[in-house]
This record gives structure tokens, C-alpha cells and sequence, in this order.
């Protein structure tokens, strides 16, 4: 049985009366919800979302549609979209380094994202530039 999705602040169970989910890699992941009456969201709420192999994952709310007599639609996206919230400060950058030192310097400049574990040999030297303004942008272009 897939659970129902739910507010991630407060846990609270939502009931749609449908649920469209796209995964992909890139681009992101988008859904789509219709909720019924008496529920709604706000943009930039955020959502877990579960398929019936478990959770598809964080989603935010990118636009709330009152449907006169009918039920709230929204759109989300992917949580990753969060990393587009953070402007990556100065121009074009080039980096020599390995890839757990690329991303720290990236993220020294997010206030929400930490870097986890990254199961890479440190010893692997790579070289990329961004000049992308935000961190979404430059992680997607290495892809």
C-alpha cells in the first residue's frame, strides 16, 4: 500500500484526489497534486512524496491553482530545486581539485546545504568551471 504524502514540518497526512509523479535525473523531478477540498498548500511548502516502492523524495511546492468548485492543483519540484535558492557569488570560476573539494567550495556559499558522504577516491584530480549563478546549475552541467 503506498502512504499518503505529507507536510514535512508537520507530518501531517495530505489526501489528493490524484498524484502525477515524473522522476527523472535530470532535469529534476516534477508532480503534480490535486488536493481535496478543505486541504491546501502554499508555495514553497514542502512535501514527501511516496510511490508504492516508498518515498520519491522531497518535493516544493512551485505554483497553487484554485480550481473555482474544485479542488486545489499544485505543481512541484524535485528538494533539489532548494539549490537554486543560493546565488554562487564572483564570475566565471575554474577548479582543479578533487571532487569532495569542488563541492565543499561550492557549498561554503548555501546556507541549507551541507556536503554528506561522497564515496570517491580523493586522489582523482579533476578540473570544470562554473559560471552558472546558482548551485543547481553548476552540479547539473557536470552531468
Amino acid at each position: 500500500m503506498t502512504k499518503l504524502p505529507r507536510i514535512t514540518a508537520t507530518g501531517q497526512r495530505l489526501h489528493p484526489s490524484a498524484l502525477r509523479i515524473t522522476l527523472n535525473q535530470a532535469p529534476l523531478s516534477t508532480a503534480s497534486m490535486s488536493l481535496i477540498e478543505g486541504e491546501s498548500l502554499q508555495t514553497g511548502e514542502e512535501v514527501e512524496l511516496f510511490t508504492p516502492r516508498g518515498s520519491a523524495g522531497i518535493f516544493r511546492v512551485t505554483a497553487v491553482d484554485d480550481v473555482y468548485g474544485e479542488a486545489v492543483e499544485l505543481t512541484l519540484d524535485h528538494g533539489l530545486v532548494t539549490l537554486s535558492d543560493s546565488i554562487i557569488p564572483g564570475k566565471k570560476k575554474k577548479i582543479r581539485s578533487s571532487i569532495r573539494e569542488a563541492l565543499t567550495t561550492l557549498l561554503e556559499h548555501q546556507t541549507r546545504w551541507t556536503l554528506g558522504v561522497v564515496e570517491v577516491p580523493d586522489e582523482d584530480t579533476y578540473q570544470w568551471s562554473y559560471e552558472y549563478s546558482n548551485l543547481l546549475e553548476s552540479l547539473t552541467s557536470i552531468m
